[in-house]
């Protein structure tokens, strides 16, 4: 007597974990998807796919997977130039008349720490115009003015001019230069001036 067993192709897909990097990264390596085949007959891979405007690219190719085996040759590779944040996407495999495999992948981007310089020239005096220089500093830029012993700055802003006013007279004046993209984090703050 002869016992025959149904073919079975029962797919899985393992997404990589891909380590956070910080805003303004090389680009990450493509690592592999492991495509693993539970059944018992090889499973035909039709394509292995992310949705339209995710920020992966899906690479690599092979379309037989075996019978209680997997294989890692196909790739997925977060896109380089990503803003801050965290970014997922649905891999899907395709196989044998439309079965389908799923797994999520992510990938985050943190804020790079601030960096650069800047100095406030001008005559410190009332009525008189304050400048700050900026040297280095990356991303859209915000200027807060700080009168001393007050906690909240005067003026702020993306203006890097400040007029003094009546009440800076007797005190002396700095200014923290911060992005506002949220790409770096931190902020840059200049040596105070001389009394006003």
């Amino acid at each position: 007597a002869y016992t025959v067993t149904a073919a079975t192709r029962s797919l899985t897909v393992t997404a990589p974990a891909f380590d956070s990097v910080t805003y303004g990264y090389s680009q990450t390596d493509a690592e592999a998807l492991t495509i693993a085949n539970t059944g018992n007959a090889e499973a035909a891979v039709s394509s292995v796919a992310v949705p339209s405007g995710s920020k992966f690219t899906v690479g690599g190719s092979g379309s037989t997977v075996p019978a209680n085996g997997n294989i890692t040759t196909w790739t997925i590779q977060p896109n380089a130039g990503l803003g801050v944040g965290t970014y997922t996407a649905k891999v899907t495999v395709t196989y044998n008349s439309g079965a389908t495999a799923t797994a999520d992948v992510s990938f985050t981007v943190a804020a790079t720490a601030i960096t650069g310089t800047v100095a406030i020239s001008g005559t410190e005096k009332y009525g008189q115009t304050l400048t700050a220089t900026q040297a280095g500093v990356p991303g859209t830029l915000n200027y807060a003015w700080y009168r001393s012993g007050v906690a909240e700055p005067v003026q702020s802003g993306t203006s890097s001019t400040y007029v003094l006013t009546a009440a800076d007279v007797g005190k002396t004046m700095t200014v923290k230069v911060t992005d506002t993209s949220g790409n770096y984090s931190g902020a840059v703050t200049s040596v105070a001036t001389g009394a006003v």
